[in-house]
């Protein structure tokens, strides 16, 4: 989907079938298509909406929600254009003048945390809301428009390491949040009822360690009062590296908190499964992200390591792969250490 800029200040989009997805980091755009009903084949026209996104800009606040500003636009759509300091969005048609009059215009809400998109109080958009509600189930998406917030923020490199001074300190045997190591990551929200809800990846930070399990950490969270654990999911991420598809794994434990619902946990699994369909490819990443930029404190302290075998799951009463000389229950194995 190329862009280009035109006399009158306007970035124009071309729109077609061959990239349903596109989000442009510098200016917050975003357009997103799909095939008219009907159509078929790799042609055909395609109908969407584009949008301007626009949200909080100080870099200090941790808010997750923001305004999509838009236009609805069906078959027969060229491009989308968009005039970022008058805050319009145009389209182009065969036959039909540069600036088009005749716009669904949108106004919309999206939380890029739980992906929850809604229409402005009092508002009846024109425009499909379950496709698009459907699009805000992907993780990649979310990811991207997280990342764009962000770069609006100021921020540099969103996606990348904490400082060296502001990493996390911690023991031996412990565990350590993904968030921890990378700040800029997306808050990984899920709406259930009238609730809100976030998972968090913890990881064994060892680069030697040869044990294969995460830990999503799971936490009720609400806008006027701390986080609440409720309990957290244990799985092995036992697909060769980059496989993209969830397989069979040897163990996935749901373990609530006192008083927490099981059942709730493997909801909220299953969501977070359907977020990324990438399953292990995507944690075994994070996992060897997080070990690369801690491997200079490791080596600092032992020297360098090396990783021996494939990885292994050892049992709970096991001395644990990473060599701390602790049982794998009380060491990479015990969640408690990284919550």
């Amino acid at each position: 989907m190329g862009a280009q800029k035109s006399s009158s200040g306007v970035r124009w989009f071309s729109v077609g079938p061959d990239e349903p997805r596109f989000v442009d980091d510098r200016d917050g755009v975003v357009v997103l298509t799909r095939r008219s009903p009907g159509e078929a084949g790799s042609g055909g026209a395609v109908e969407g909406a584009g949008f301007l996104m626009r949200g909080c800009t100080n870099p200090d606040c941790e808010c997750t929600e923001v305004s999509l500003l838009g236009a609805a636009f069906g078959p027969g759509t060229e491009a989308v254009g968009f005039d970022v300091n008058e805050r319009a969005v145009d389209l182009r048609c065969p036959g039909a003048p540069e600036r088009e009059s005749n716009l669904s215009l949108l106004s919309l809400t999206l939380d890029l945390a739980s992906g929850e998109i809604a229409p402005k109080a009092g508002e009846e958009p024109a425009v499909d809301l379950d496709w698009l509600r459907n699009e805000m189930t992907d993780g990649v998406l979310l990811d991207r428009l997280w990342t764009a917030f962000l770069t609006a923020k100021g921020f540099a490199d969103p996606a990348g390491p904490a400082p060296a001074d502001e990493l996390p300190d911690f023991e031996p045997g412990e565990k350590v949040y993904y968030s921890s190591v990378f700040p800029g990551v997306r808050p990984d929200g899920y709406h259930v009822g009238d609730r809100d809800y976030l998972l968090s990846d913890v990881h064994c930070p060892k680069p030697s360690c040869r044990c294969d399990l995460v830990t999503l950490d799971v936490q009720e969270r609400s806008d006027d009062a701390p986080p609440r654990s409720i309990g957290y999911v244990e799985l092995t991420i036992s697909a060769p590296r980059f496989e993209p598809a969830w397989k069979p794994r040897r163990r996935l434990d749901f373990v609530p908190d006192r008083g927490a619902d099981r059942a709730l946990l493997e909801d909220l699994f299953e969501r977070f499964r359907r977020r990324y369909p990438s399953g292990d490819a995507r944690l075994r990443e994070r996992q060897e992200r997080v070990r690369a930029v801690l491997r200079p404190v490791f080596e600092a302290s032992e020297g360098p390591s090396t990783i021996v075998g494939n990885a292994v799951t050892a049992g709970r009463n096991d001395p644990c792969p990473c060599g701390s000389g602790k049982k794998f229950k009380k060491c990479c194995g015990a969640v408690g250490s990284g919550r």
